[in-house]
């Protein structure tokens, strides 16, 4: 299955991993375990701008979810303090 890409549209590791906000680390660590969906090309891996701004909504979507989570387990952190 043939797949066109623009050239523009492609990002070095490390550029995906300014667009997710982790390290490039992380990023390298994703790609290796496939977490992060890349290509080979000359000898370099790369990323779609598609697939890191993807990975950022999710991330951005967990975070939110998380916090949901723990104003839920202490439900006295989300009522306001009124001060006198």
């Amino acid at each position: 299955m043939d797949v066109t890409v623009r050239t523009d549209d492609l990002l070095t590791i490390p550029q995906a991993a300014k667009i997710i906000g982790v390290s490039r680390i992380t990023a390298w660590d994703w790609v290796q375990t496939g977490r992060l969906p890349s290509m080979r090309i000359g000898g370099r891996a790369l990323v779609t701008k598609q697939t890191a701004e993807a990975m950022k909504r999710k991330r951005d979507f967990e975070a939110k979810e998380l916090e949901i989570a723990k104003r839920a387990k202490d439900p006295c952190s989300t009522i306001p303090v009124s001060k006198p």
